[in-house]
């Protein structure tokens, strides 16, 4: 069915959800494979994005629905500032032409056949809503955003909170999560074999990455943690930076209207690069000059750091690096530049998987007794806590952000060509030191 030849047109319209819905409190957006008939569904049917202020909980992936509405044609998103999102594109990449707003759902029906997605996005669900009962809000969302549904459980003031301070990336399920999640379930089978082992650990990470819905974020990270748990498997060296080319090759031969109308795609690469390439010049620099201020303060020698003096040096090293790869491309698509993150990271980032582990115990446990659940979610409530009031007072600061105006394509375009000139002239002068 073509529908841009029916744009302004009223509709009705069949057809299946064929990805997680995403629910706000003023309504549910939803992606629709329309179908021929409203009898049967139909595989190839032409996609539109969906907006109904119904929150009927049965609006889920894989349901058979029939809407009513308008036809129109999607617009770009436009900031109060002047800043446009070319979300025109953005749905183009998925092959989404046309939109239905204010839709009235006539009709729910759920398909009969089984699908492991929807068996999966039903455990999500579920584990949510226990986390929803063993914990308040704000803190059920913060700590559903950290494990398993990104910041679009959080509310939009939660987001801008966490933006301002720089700290809105522990909720965007960033390849942290996919990793963490593929150690933990090859730990848990080490006393297997290792090939068994590998293969519990891959499936793992697929299962997750497809439970959490599948973004560029995500799969751009299973896919590097799929070949980390092969090159750990044959014994290989394995190259963060190759992993992390291998991914974005695979993902635009795939789809290569990624690499300009995804900004997931687009945050995560350079994020990832930047801290792959700067990471490792940072580290040393930054171990100099704390050695350095330490013997300025009575310290004759220093032998060897201690394991917090190493992860907080760790954790500005990150910062600083994915900041010089990603600050440029942040700019220009907020035009905020957060002045605390800094210290915000170091403050709460050795928290996080420590929450992470007491919130996923929290989940888990509740599916068995809400009774047993309690100790670690009064564990939960209290690093959640800490993270949500050390969040809000630096975002209310101030001097918390710097505004930019809006900035141009040309304007990113020569900083990153700067950024890779002056990386060719590092590696050229490491060569030139070496010889």
């Amino acid at each position: 069915m073509n529908l841009s030849k029916k744009v302004g047109s009223l509709q009705t319209l069949c057809g299946v959800i064929i990805d997680e819905p995403n629910v706000k409190v003023s309504g549910t957006k939803f992606v629709l494979r329309v179908s021929d008939t409203c009898l049967e569904e139909t595989k190839t049917g032409s996609l539109v994005e969906v907006h109904t202020r119904s929150l009927d909980p049965r609006i889920s992936f894989g349901a058979f629905v029939k809407i009513s509405g308008r036809l129109v044609l999607p617009e770009n998103i436009v900031s109060d500032d002047g800043r446009v999102f070319d979300y025109v594109h953005y749905l183009q990449k998925d092959g989404i032409f046309t939109q239905i707003k204010n839709a009235k759902i006539e009709d729910i029906k759920k398909t009969e056949s089984f699908s492991l997605k929807s068996e999966l996005y039903q455990l999500k669900r579920k584990y949510m809503e226990r986390v929803e009962e063993m914990l308040p809000v704000p803190h059920s969302l913060l700590a559903n955003g950290l494990v398993i549904s990104g910041k679009g459980s959080m509310s939009k003031e939660l987001q801008e909170e966490f933006q301002r301070v720089g700290l809105i990336h522990i909720v965007v399920l960033s390849g942290s999560n996919v990793s963490i999640i593929g150690e933990v379930i090859i730990k848990i089978f080490s006393f297997l074999p290792k090939l068994l082992g590998a293969f519990f650990g891959g499936l793992g990470v697929v299962l997750f990455s497809m439970m959490v819905g599948g973004s560029a974020t995500v799969v751009r990270s299973t896919i590097m943690s799929l070949i980390g748990i092969f090159a750990r498997l044959t014994g290989k060296k394995n190259s963060a930076l190759i992993s992390l080319l291998t991914a974005g090759m695979l993902m635009l031969f795939h789809n290569p209207l990624l690499l300009f109308h995804d900004p997931s795609f687009q945050l995560s690469f350079l994020a990832s690069l930047g801290l792959i390439l700067y990471g490792s010049r940072i580290d040393p620099v930054l171990l100099k000059k704390y050695i350095k201020v330490k013997m300025m303060f009575g310290k004759k020698k220093v032998d060897e750091l201690g394991g917090f003096e190493k992860g907080v040096l760790e954790i500005v090293s990150s910062s600083l690096s994915t900041q010089v790869g990603t600050l440029p491309f942040i700019v220009q698509m907020s035009g905020l530049v957060s002045v605390v993150a800094l210290p915000v990271n170091i403050l709460l980032l050795p928290l996080i998987p420590y929450t992470m582990l007491f919130v996923c115990i929290t989940g888990v446990t509740s599916f068995i007794s809400t009774t047993l659940a309690s100790v670690p979610a009064f564990v939960s409530w209290i690093l959640l806590d800490i993270i949500l009031e050390t969040v809000h007072v630096f975002s209310r600061l101030n001097f918390s952000v710097v505004e930019f105006g809006v900035v141009s394509d040309r304007f990113v375009i020569a900083m990153y060509i700067f950024l890779i000139i002056e990386y060719l002239w590092y590696l050229r002068k490491r060569k030139q030191v070496s010889h």
